[in-house]
């Protein structure tokens, strides 16, 4: 049994900002992790087809992983995974060797640190090294872990295999679109994912990470993590919504963001269609304040002051014929427009006064 990954360099060379541990077996994961988990009476096992298994134990996140070898069928494919017994083939399959330490814990060698690709050397160089050529050709996605990894506090980290970052955006298109967004995610969830895109930019390019995303993003560290994903395709030149699994109200929120973008004047403040103060908000966080944007918050409110209810209330009191239709729809437009104009002038006159 062997500690490995971010656990492995914090116990040999120093604390890291608090992560998952890892843990490589040389026996099946998943019977490992079922018996661990009644053991410290935690939750359920999760499992992959990868030979992987996790619990979470006070908080902490334990996975664990059968050794293993990959092999890739091609560029941006996942791997062939066969399992073997010794812990240098599975060092030999990872990415960076910095990552490629392990730390035995138990039997004859317990103690015994194994560290085939100088990734000891490497940490205190901060130095972000592929463990072999062709690394990230055969996995593009490295290319995002390492701007996570070259973004995080409390070290100087360096990208050493420049020209062959450089390739993965070549075959990124190769990548699904469910893989992309989720090591997307795992960037955006960064401290410092602003830094993460920069370096992200710098070596491999946004817009060969998906074609139509542009550098500077103005995702700002306002935005709540679980809307980073949508604000980054907000801003993309051109739709981006294609290359990746959307939910209904993910597809609907770049819908109204990208109308909030584009208002002009006053005339597409008018014409928009429902949205929502959150939506409006959001964009604020997206794209920043903007003076059309303070304008549909007021037409925000004006739906929200003159509904169809209060008119037909108004209606009712006094006796009127109420028009019905489309001519009331016209009517409503027209007075929550009426409403609007009020506000603006009210507003105008107020910073006047400043």
């Amino acid at each position: 049994m062997w500690l490995v990954g971010s656990a492995v360099r914090s116990t040999i060379l120093g604390p890291e900002l608090p992560g998952d541990v890892d843990i490589a077996i040389s026996d099946d994961a998943g019977v490992f992790a079922s018996h661990l988990a009644d053991l410290l009476d935690t939750g359920p096992v999760s499992s992959s087809e990868f030979g992987t298994a996790s619990i979470t134990y006070r908080g902490v996140r334990l996975d664990i992983a059968q050794l293993r070898t990959e092999s890739y069928p091609g560029p941006g494919a996942l791997p062939r995974v066969s399992p073997t017994k010794h812990i240098l083939e599975d060092l030999a399959r990872r990415d960076f060797t910095v990552n490629a330490i392990a730390l035995e814990l138990v039997g004859d060698h317990a103690g015994s640190v194994w560290d085939p690709f100088n990734g000891i050397r490497d940490y205190a160089l901060g130095h972000i090294r592929l463990v072999a050529p062709g690394k990230y050709r055969e996995d593009p996605l490295r290319a995002l872990r390492a701007a996570r990894l070259a973004s995080r506090p409390g070290r100087r980290w360096h990208i050493v295999d420049v020209d062959e970052i450089r390739e993965a955006g070549d075959v990124m298109h190769l990548v699904s679109g469910a893989r992309l967004r989720a090591e997307l995610e795992r960037l955006l969830s960064e401290t410092f994912f602003q830094l993460a895109l920069r370096i992200l930019e710098e070596h491999v390019g946004l817009a060969m990470v998906a074609e139509g995303m542009t550098y500077p993003t103005e995702v700002r560290y306002s935005v709540p993590e679980e809307r980073r994903f949508v604000a980054l395709l907000a801003q993309a030149r051109g739709d981006v919504t294609g290359r990746f699994p959307l939910t209904g109200d993910e597809a609907q929120v770049l819908s109204r963001l990208a109308l909030l973008r584009d208002l002009d004047d006053d005339n597409d403040v008018l014409s928009l269609p429902k949205v929502e103060h959150s939506d409006i908000e959001l964009a604020r966080q997206v794209f920043g304040a903007s003076r059309m944007l303070d304008r549909a918050q007021l037409w925000r409110k004006a739906c929200d002051t003159v509904t169809g209810r209060s008119v037909i209330d108004s209606f009712a009191e006094s006796g009127l014929e109420r028009p019905s239709g489309a001519a009331f729809g016209r009517m409503l437009h027209d007075l929550r427009a009426e409403w609007y104009w009020r506000a603006v002038r009210e507003r105008e006159r107020s910073l006047d006064g400043l």
